[in-house]
Formats: structure tokens, sequence, C-alpha cells
């Protein structure tokens, strides 16, 4: 797969985002220098943050091709950032002219200019963020856009003061180490962040053992395998069931049986996604964040990717929810 070909489904919304949609697919598709420019430029990518950042990513790839002949003191990933600086303050500048056309004659707020708001901070408060997503998006682009939302979730993002992309201390610790690779440009041409997550689940975390896995990540590890390999899923809605599965589950885990048959009783029913407040919300996507590093750190690439797309559908669902239950299907 060329580097910038992405799993198109990361961006699709609705109950069934595995199935194609069009004409979204379409134009999410389009790797073309004059495609992208359009779409940059008519305003497709303002669509949500996930969109905003595949933009970059388009663009980025473009400007890298663009910029083989050339030799630089800076890494590309910044030489672009300070490039697309320099038409950003135009494109803003006509994103907020036609917010203020649009309220004046409908009374209602243009959406696409709170894109564009995000992007400013992006270039200019939080340049560090969007060069550590493309950095980290050659590598892994999926991996890359749910970490990239995961700081931009945190609730000092928007902060001018509180620092260049750094996210809260309290639920998420980003551990940055660079390594600077040596090529043919004066300097480097990139800059190879490796990221570690290290984050807490709150619910359960009484008498967790630190490094093992929840009952529910398990549950959840169990879930993603069935998925990536199509096999039998742990049925929560059949309790004439539990038993065989809390048995196998102790032999497995070592975790008392009494307690796995509480857990399934728990989920009975429900989704193993399923949440009523943000801060529920915030719980199930760190215990997802951190099984997908475990995940990706045995080699189990696949399975990793369906975690990273799964907490990407559920912090997509954050800027859409409404009152009452939600959960991640």
């Amino acid at each position: 797969m060329e580097p910038y070909q992405v799993d198109l489904t990361l961006f699709h919304y609705g109950k069934d985002p595995e199935r194609p949609q069009k004409p979204l697919d379409i134009f999410n598709a389009c790797t073309g220098f004059w495609a992208c420019r359009f779409l940059e430029w008519s305003g497709w990518y303002n669509g949500n943050f996930a969109l905003r950042l595949l933009g970059h990513y388009r663009l980025f790839q473009i400007f890298k091709r663009k910029s083989k002949k050339l030799s630089r003191v800076i890494p590309l990933t910044r030489a672009y950032i300070l490039q697309y600086r320099s038409g950003h303050v135009v494109k803003y500048f006509i994103s907020r002219t036609m917010a203020y056309i649009h309220r004046g004659f409908t009374g209602e707020p243009y959406p696409f200019v709170e894109i564009e708001s995000f992007n400013e901070t992006l270039l200019y408060d939080r340049f560090s963020v969007l060069e550590m997503f493309l950095t980290e998006a050659d590598i892994d682009f999926t991996a890359a856009l749910r970490k990239t939302l995961a700081v931009i979730a945190q609730p000092d993002f928007f902060d001018r003061g509180s620092g260049n992309g750094a996210p809260s201390s309290q639920t998420l610790i980003l551990q940055v180490q660079q390594v600077f690779n040596s090529t043919h440009y004066h300097y480097h041409s990139y800059t190879h962040h490796e990221i570690n997550f290290q984050m807490a689940i709150q619910q359960g975390a009484k008498g967790k053992e630190k490094g093992v896995l929840s009952k529910w990540q398990i549950l959840v590890f169990f879930d993603l395998l069935a998925q990536s390999a199509k096999l039998e899923k742990i049925d929560l809605s059949r309790p004439n069931r539990f038993d065989g599965y809390a048995e196998f589950l102790h032999a497995l885990t070592g975790k008392a049986k009494g307690s796995w048959i509480d857990e399934l009783k728990d989920y009975r029913g429900k989704d193993l996604y399923e949440y009523h407040k943000d801060g529920q919300l915030d719980e199930i996507i760190n215990g997802l964040a951190n099984l997908a590093d475990k995940l990706r750190a045995a080699g189990l690439r696949s399975m990793a990717i369906l975690a990273d797309k799964k907490i990407i559908e559920l912090e997509n669902h954050r800027t859409n929810r409404k009152d009452g239950p939600q959960t991640g299907s």
C-alpha cells in the first residue's frame, strides 16, 4: 500500500461504518495535486477534526513529492507547515467572511469556521501536534490519527497558555522520543517520534495489578479477535453460556470464576462500548488506547488497527453526542 492510501472507513459515520459511503469515499480517496487543492480551497477538509487531519496528510504527501529535488536544513514536516501558513491567512479570511454572511442570512452559526479556527490553533499554537501527526502518519496513519485525536480531545488543547500541544497530565501522559535519521538533506528530512501512551483506567482500577489488562479489556480483546479473525464472539446476550465463558476466562487469566460471572452479568445484553457521560467515554477510550498499544507492541497489528478505529469512531460520537446512552456501534 502506498503511503498516501488510508483506510477510508475511519471517516465513516452511522451504524455500519464498514460499508462504502459515496461520495464521501470518492473525495477522501483523492491524492492528486489539483484534486487535493480543490478540496482544500472548497472547504471539504473542514467537515470535522479527522477530515482536517486527513487534508494535511494528503497535502503533505504532495509536498514531499514536489520537494524531492530540493535541499533543506529543516525537516520536511516543518517546511510543509511553514509553507501552508503562507496561504492560510487568505483561506481563514474567506471562511470567516462566509460565516458572517451565513449567519446574517440564516441566523445560524457556520460550522465550517469552527474547524478553520481549530486549524489556526494547530498551525500556530499547537505546531508540534501537527508535526507529530505528519511524522507518525507516514509510519501508521490509523495509529497517528487516533493518537492525535486523543491529544485534541484534552480539555486544555485550545487554551493558549497550556503549552504547545501537551495533553492534560491527569488523563494522558505523552512521551515523545525523537530519533533523527540522517538523509541526503543537509540536516534531516524526517523526525521520527516514537510515542508511548500511558493511560490509567479509572473504572475498575482498584486492586488491578499494574500492567495487567482489566476484565473489560480482556472482553474487548476477544471482541477485536472475533472481528479480525472472523471467529465466534463472546455473546453477552446468552446468559446460559456465562458459566462456560467464565470457566474458560478463569483458566486463561487466573481471575476467579465468580468475578468473571459478575463481569459478564454487568454487560448482559449491553454493548461493551456503551457510555452515558463524557467521563465514561474517556475511560473507554483510555482503556482501548492502552490495549491498542499492547497489541501493537506484540505485533498484533490488525487487532491494534481495529482498536484504533473504534477509538476514532467513539471520538466522532463525542462531537455528535446527544443526551442519553450511547454506544460505539
